[in-house]
């Protein structure tokens, strides 16, 4: 399986089954971190800042598959959250 697959079956299965509607969480997220730094975050700045964060890992740890399909499965979370892709299971 390919990380492009691997991140489309957890975003849209098992993530999914997890935390519920995908834009749904990733918009109260990005209320909640509103809240907290007292600036404001949308949810494709969440999608955004998580894949740095991943980048993050990859720059101070060991090379990992999961940080690679972590940050596709954001990239597309923010594509969906932004409009530009249009996954039906994604709300």
């Amino acid at each position: 399986m390919t990380i492009l697959e691997e991140a489309q079956k957890l975003v849209f299965g098992e993530r999914r089954e997890q935390y519920g509607g995908i834009v749904k969480c990733l918009d109260y997220t990005a209320r909640l971190w509103s809240a907290y730094l007292g600036v404001v975050i949308t949810s494709v700045d969440v999608t955004q800042l998580n894949i740095l964060q991943k980048m993050g890992r990859l720059k101070t740890g060991s090379v990992q598959r999961d940080n690679f399909t972590d940050e596709a499965g954001y990239a597309q979370l923010g594509a969906v959250c932004a409009g530009v892709d249009d996954a039906s299971d994604s709300r």
